[in-house]
Parts: C-alpha cells; sequence; structure tokens
C-alpha cells in the first residue's frame, strides 16, 4: 500500500515540476515575444515623427506619447479586435472629417486599428465609392453624386446578374420548355 502512496507523490511531484518548468518557458517565451512587439511599436512610432504628414506641434505630442507607459492608461490591448461593425463607420468618419485628406498611416494612428486592416477597410470603401484619392494621394470622402453613380452602377451588374440567372443557358433545345407546357 505504501508503495502506490509513494509512487502517487513522486509522479505528483514530476507533474509539479514538469508544469513549473513549462510555466516559466512560456512566462520567457511571452516575455520576449512583448518585448519585440514594443520595440516595433517604437520604431514605427518614431518613423511616423520624420513622416511629411506630421506637423511641428503633433510631432511633440507623438513624442510625449513615446514615453508614456501604456500600463498605466486603460487596459485596453492595442491588439485587440474591434467591435464588428465599427471599423468601417469609424475610417469613414476619420475621412470625412479630413477636409485636405488624410494619408492611410494617419487613418491608422487615428483609429488605433492596425495598419494593414485599415488598408483593406479602404479599399473596400474606396470600391464601393465612398471615398476616393485626391491629387495628393490622400484620402477624402467621395462626393455624394460619385456615390449615387457607383451605387447605379453597382444596381445594373445586380440586375444584369440576376437576368442572366433567369436566362436557359444557350444552345439549349427550344421544344424543352418547362413542364407545364410539356403537359399541356
Amino acid at each position: 500500500m505504501t508503495d502506490i502512496k509513494e509512487l502517487m507523490l513522486l509522479t505528483q511531484t514530476s507533474i509539479n515540476a514538469a508544469i513549473e518548468e513549462a510555466f516559466k518557458i512560456g512566462f520567457e517565451a511571452g516575455k520576449k515575444t512583448g518585448g519585440r512587439e514594443a520595440a516595433q511599436g517604437f520604431k514605427s512610432r518614431l518613423a511616423s515623427l520624420f513622416d511629411e504628414d506630421v506637423s511641428a506641434p503633433s510631432a511633440s505630442t507623438e513624442i510625449n506619447s513615446l514615453f508614456t507607459n501604456s500600463a498605466d492608461s486603460a487596459d485596453t490591448s492595442e491588439t485587440e479586435r474591434a467591435t464588428p461593425g465599427t471599423v468601417k463607420p469609424a475610417i469613414l468618419g476619420v475621412v470625412a472629417k479630413a477636409n485636405h485628406g488624410i494619408s492611410t498611416k494617419d487613418i491608422a494612428r487615428a483609429t488605433n486599428f492596425k495598419y494593414n486592416s485599415v488598408r483593406g477597410t479602404l479599399w473596400t470603401l474606396h470600391k464601393e465609392g465612398a471615398i476616393e484619392k485626391n491629387e495628393n494621394g490622400k484620402w477624402v470622402a467621395a462626393p455624394p453624386i460619385h456615390k449615387e453613380a457607383k451605387q447605379a452602377e453597382l444596381d445594373d451588374y445586380e440586375a444584369a446578374r440576376n437576368a442572366a440567372k433567369d436566362q436557359p443557358p444557350e444552345g439549349g433545345n427550344e421544344n424543352s420548355g418547362s413542364s407545364e407546357e410539356s403537359a399541356a
């Protein structure tokens, strides 16, 4: 009987040691990943200071934000996903407020969305005719007439697509009407 108890105690000790070792390894890996992400974020912010779109007053604000401890702020992470249905309206709102246009990088900064997510959403909004690029290559809200024309184009496309679905395939037999006609 004591052999089983000793075996169970030895097994429990081994399991605890393995769990503790796995925790240490996971913690160190997380620490390294966090360090790399923090360094990348710092580099990105630093690079944005030298972007020609950034004016001097906002550059000083950016410099101050580089050295602000994010742990002191709210517990929201930059890597959290946005609530579905909020990304397009938020980006569209930022673009609409920019009178002389706004760059993709500035939209990402203003919304705290990931740069690639912003790029994809901008492409979708552009395809829908809601936004366009101005002569400086910055995003601006499309004039309402462009939106209406784009919507009319999409409506025409859908109508043609639906009409094509209703047409019999070409080369079909003219006598192959519906089953109701052949029953008559």
